[in-house]
This record gives C-alpha cells, structure tokens and sequence, in this order.
C-alpha cells in the first residue's frame, strides 16, 4: 500500500523514493528527490522527533521531476522527512 501511496513501482528496482542530502548555492544544505508525476510532497521538520512542522508543499506536476529544497535552519539539530501525499 506504501508503494502504490508513495506513487512508486514495487517490481522496479529503480522505483524508490530516494532522499539525497547536499550542499546547494552558496554551501547551503539541500535536499533533493524526484518528484513523481501526479503526487504532492511535503517537506518537514523536526527538532525532537515528536512533532512535525511542514516546511514546504510540492504540489503534483504533470510529469516526473528534480526537487530540490533548502534546509535554511538555526537550530543545533533537526530531522527533515519527506511525507506524500502531502497533508
């Protein structure tokens, strides 16, 4: 059921959702994943794992694409997850 959620093919071993953290204009921290044609994400966040903030909506396009989204933050230490559909 996650796969068919997550718009991703469980009989193709290139079918995945995969996060790449990096380093983007300027040094700032990235994340970037494909987008799948059809489905919306959300970036969140989260300082201690047991509440999460929502950063960023991307909203589904017409065809599969790169995202890649700043991860901008002052805090010593935060978790970012990518949840689709977004809420």
């Amino acid at each position: 059921m996650q796969e068919f959620t997550n718009g991703t093919d469980p009989r193709s071993a290139t079918g995945i959702l995969t996060l790449e953290p990096g380093l983007g204009a300027q040094n700032q921290p990235v994340l970037r994943f494909i987008a799948a044609a059809g489905r919306s994400y959300a970036i969140q966040s989260s300082a201690t794992l047991a509440g999460w903030t929502t950063e960023s909506v991307i909203h589904a396009a017409p065809q599969d694409g790169a995202v890649e989204h700043s991860l901008a933050t002052t805090d010593a230490r935060k978790f970012w997850r990518v949840v689709t559909p977004a809420p």
